[in-house]
């Protein structure tokens, strides 16, 4: 969508401006400084990036830290929650979920609507209204919807399901959601959803690496190392 990418950009961001994007959501404030301390990038290479993620509004300057040297401020930065928002689907053997996240990777609204046959008509007729039923409750648009979080490598969304969900068995989940809502889509089993939840969100945002364990139908799991999520077996 252009409110997103200009003519000819690939993609959002770089990959530097990446890792930047990347400890601000870890740790919500950060100044110059302190990034400085975390990355092997320059001052003045870090001082031009949050320039740039400032311009397209992705980043906020605010108040100078107040325990900064005189006639050195080091001013504040964050992400800007009302850049862009993503909606977490969770496709669940009994029924499905919602939930509003914005570009800090705070949860702001989830829904939990009622469905009663796990086919494809079923849950894409509940998701659709489900979506437009928080947009509207949060007075956003599909406009404002863009994919953020962790990258994974799992491009076709291919999975072994539950008997409920035969009708998503083995099939390209990240196109055929795409397809049916309109949005751009990646996808994850529940076991890497919820330790990639618990990184940004969680106790592992004090730790590099952990694993978490993960029970509801069964017993799943995923591994986050050195922050990133591993795959593999």
């Amino acid at each position: 969508h252009p409110r997103f990418f200009t003519r000819g950009q690939l993609s959002l961001v770089n990959d530097s401006e990446a890792i930047i994007l990347g400890k601000l959501l870890r740790y919500k404030v950060a100044t110059q400084a302190d990034l400085g301390n975390e990355l092997t990038f320059s001052q003045q290479s870090i001082s031009r990036m949050l320039n740039t993620l400032q311009s397209r509004g992705m980043v906020i300057k605010g108040a100078a830290d107040k325990n900064s040297r005189r006639g050195q401020p080091s001013f504040r930065f964050y992400l800007n929650p009302k850049f862009a928002y993503s909606i977490g689907i969770s496709l669940m053997a009994n029924g499905v979920s919602l939930a509003l996240i914005n570009f800090a990777g705070e949860a702001i609204d989830y829904s939990i609507p009622s469905i009663d046959n796990m086919t494809k008509d079923n849950v894409f007729a509940v998701l659709s209204a489900g979506i437009n039923a928080l947009l509207d409750k949060n007075h956003l648009d599909l406009d404002s919807i863009f994919v953020t979080g962790f990258y994974t490598d799992v491009q076709s969304g291919m999975f072994n399901t539950p008997d409920s969900l035969n009708d998503f068995a083995l099939t390209g989940l990240n196109e055929l959601f795409a397809k049916a809502l309109n949005l751009p889509v990646w996808s994850d089993n529940d076991g890497n959803a919820a330790a990639i939840a618990e990184s940004i969100g969680g106790i592992g945002k004090t730790l590099d690496s952990f694993a978490y364990f993960y029970f509801a139908t069964g017993i799943g799991g995923g591994v986050i190392n050195k922050r990133g999520l591993f795959k593999g077996v």
